[in-house]
């Protein structure tokens, strides 16, 4: 799966309409913050490619290992500040990042989570 042809997708869908951007598909994030879904987007992929569940709880799992377990604002107790207060882009879309990635895995055809 390329990422440069994923990332446009994703901004498609769910940059335009993110509380965090300005409704064009850019982010108004503070200066030196990025965006979790930019950031770690190989590691999303992995972590979604690496699940086959209806559920998705195991990708939620999957996520939390590969990708929260390396944010800088999750704590060594597993908290994230972020994730408790609807702060995180990533954890806020993630349903719809999954069938983002799904779909695009399948080749176009929509798989349900």
């Amino acid at each position: 799966m390329k990422l440069d042809q994923l990332w446009p997708v994703i901004q498609n869908r769910i940059c335009r309409k993110c509380v965090d951007g300005d409704g064009t598909g850019l982010c108004r994030l503070p200066a030196g913050e990025e965006c979790p879904l930019k950031h770690f987007l190989p590691e999303i992929v992995q972590s979604v490619t690496a699940v086959d569940s209806p559920d998705i709880r195991d990708y939620v799992t999957a996520l939390r290992k590969t990708v929260c377990a390396n944010c800088d604002f999750q704590t060594p107790d597993l908290f994230c500040g972020k994730r408790s207060k609807l702060e995180c882009a990533l954890d806020r879309y993630f349903p719809l990042v999954v069938e983002i990635i799904e779909t695009v895995k399948n080749n176009g055809k929509k798989i349900a989570v």
